[in-house]
């Protein structure tokens, strides 16, 4: 070997293996080896690794710095245009310069990837105490202390800034697959505000960030109010207590005791009507026990005809025990019947409209004073009497 080949520099001769290694190709295993040599075991013992000889070992000036921060760093993202404006160049001069700087991490950033896998590492043992700094200036402590710890020397909050940025901007541009070899640095420094959604694990995180927001902010439907109230209670509840917990959850401009009841009565393949008003899930195995009123409605379908008092109270306690005030009090104000000029019960749905009914109209089809002004009360109070009656006309 001449004089000359014994005075090439560790530089030069670690270009001239990189050379040899794009050549000729050398598998992981082995590049780890000789990562290890040139990083390690070179101008850098591992006894005083640091952090700035890695990103010495970039050979990127100050200008390239701050192209490189103002388009990868931690505050809003500036354009080529903001750039240039910032540097007095054009935004040609911009681009080329962070194209170019990119080029050389890239192909220089493997030959610190072994030193860099340590720390690697220990980000992903202690990350449940670093995963609480979302900014730069409050992530550098904490970084600084786990380097102190694995014996790097007097790390520099720069230089900790300047090797995320460097991540940062591989995981943007997509070179390198940077991330599957550091996959615990690179989130590291992409987790940190302002987030790089490039990064796949961050990405999926901001994603699942605003599907929750959007879930948030949804307006709920009355049934999965209903449902939620339910659930948390574990209970069966009173429907205008349902009405009133689900009004507290705020899901909802605004919410009426009405449409909760209504939802609760016409979804029986969720809702299980347990007792009077109340009402459970029948995913806990609940099945519904028969309304009063579909009891007497039931009663009412098989006459054909309004019915007495007795012979509905009769028919109801064959099927479930009901107490004599109830059943007046049901058949008095529910407004799916009403009372004849007979004094006997009918269905609402069978009355003709009051204009179309004559001398001959049946009594037992022909409602008393006190019965229609009840409805219409009702009506004013919003109640959907239409509603309420169509269930009988199918």
């Amino acid at each position: 070997m001449t004089t000359e080949e014994n005075n090439h520099t560790p530089n030069e001769g670690f270009r001239r293996l990189e050379a040899l290694i794009y050549v000729f190709g050398i598998n992981k295993e082995v590049w780890r080896h000789v990562d290890e040599f040139f990083v390690l075991q070179g101008p850098h013992q591992a006894q005083n690794l640091s952090l700035s000889s890695i990103t010495n070992r970039l050979d990127l000036n100050d200008r390239v710095w701050e192209v490189l921060e103002k388009r990868h760093g931690f505050s809003k993202r500036h354009s080529l245009d903001e750039v240039a404006t910032d540097l007095g160049v054009t935004r040609e001069r911009v681009r080329q310069i962070e194209y170019k700087a990119l080029a050389k991490v890239e192909k220089r950033i493997h030959s610190v990837i072994s030193p860099l896998s340590r720390l690697d590492e220990q980000i992903f043992s202690e990350w449940s105490s670093l995963e609480k700094a979302t900014t730069i200036n409050e992530a550098i402590f904490p970084y600084r202390k786990i380097l102190a710890d694995m014996g790097w020397e007097n790390t520099q909050g720069k230089e900790i800034r300047q090797l995320f940025i460097i991540l940062r901007a591989l995981v943007r541009i997509n070179l390198g697959g940077i991330e599957r070899h550091l996959p615990n640095l690179t989130y590291a420094a992409c987790y940190l505000l302002p987030g790089v959604l490039k990064h796949p694990k961050v990405g999926e995180q901001d994603r699942e960030r605003r599907r929750q927001q959007e879930e948030q902010e949804r307006k709920w439907t009355y049934e999965e109010l209903a449902e939620a109230v339910l659930a948390d209670a574990n209970i069966p509840l009173h429907y205008a207590e349902i009405a009133r917990r689900a009004e507290n959850l705020e899901r909802r401009d605004s919410l009426s005791v009405k449409g909760i009841h209504n939802v609760l009565l016409s979804n029986s393949d969720k809702f299980a009507y347990v007792d009077q008003g109340t009402y459970g899930l029948t995913s806990w195995g609940l099945s519904s026990v028969d309304a009063y009123t579909d009891i007497i409605a039931e009663a009412l379908r098989g006459a054909g005809k309004a019915l007495t008092y007795g012979d509905i109270l009769r028919f109801v306690n064959a099927k479930r025990p009901i107490k004599q005030q109830t059943l007046q009090m049901t058949l008095d104000i529910n407004t799916r019947f009403y009372c004849s000029l007979e004094e006997t019960y009918g269905l609402r749905a069978w009355l003709l409209p009051r204009e179309k009914q004559t001398l001959r109209t049946p009594k037992w089809q022909v409602e008393v004073p006190q019965s229609y002004e009840r409805v219409q009360r009702a009506i004013e109070h919003g109640y959907d009497v239409e509603a309420i009656v169509a269930q009988d006309k199918e």
